[in-house]
């Protein structure tokens, strides 16, 4: 129900905030996470926090859970509201989260995709909308997307 990967030690690293850090840390020369010590990179870690907390677990996780009741998922979409207005306004004029695309993007791309899945309809955030439009179509992106759609309907 969480991400895992097998590091080579007797557990699989787990959470997307340490896999994410992981694989970054693991390609340094993609540049998806800036250096320690640097302001970049504690600012990738507070929006990657954001959308582990704010976004997946208090809204998403709701609206997925299975049996959560109708009142339980509405209280969870207008919860989505106010933390989705801040990430809106955040976005409004930036290209991506930070300075640069990072693990936090790729994040909340994977959050963003999930809107349909939820019931929820993007077009009301048409910043959000038009950030998860260009970064669908990064090549890198497009590729990972591609590779993922046969995991998908095995299940």
């Amino acid at each position: 129900y969480v991400p895992a990967l097998d590091i080579g030690e007797d557990e699989a690293l787990t959470e997307n905030t340490a896999v994410l850090q992981y694989v970054a840390d693991a390609r340094r020369e993609a540049g998806l996470l800036p250096p320690v010590g640097s302001n970049g990179r504690y600012r990738t870690l507070q929006w990657l926090g954001y959308v582990a907390t704010e976004l997946h677990s208090k809204v998403f996780a709701i609206l997925f859970t299975p049996g959560a009741s109708d009142e339980t998922k509405a209280a969870a979409r207008e919860l989505a509201k106010s933390r989705l207005q801040r990430l809106s306004h955040h976005l409004q004029g930036r290209e991506f989260l930070t300075d640069s695309f990072s693990i936090a993007d790729c994040y909340l791309l994977a959050v963003l995709n999930w809107f349909e899945y939820a019931g929820l309809d993007i077009k009301a955030w048409p910043v959000l909308e038009a950030y998860r439009a260009r970064l669908r179509g990064r090549p890198s992106v497009i590729q990972a997307m591609a590779a993922e759609q046969p995991l998908l309907h095995a299940y």
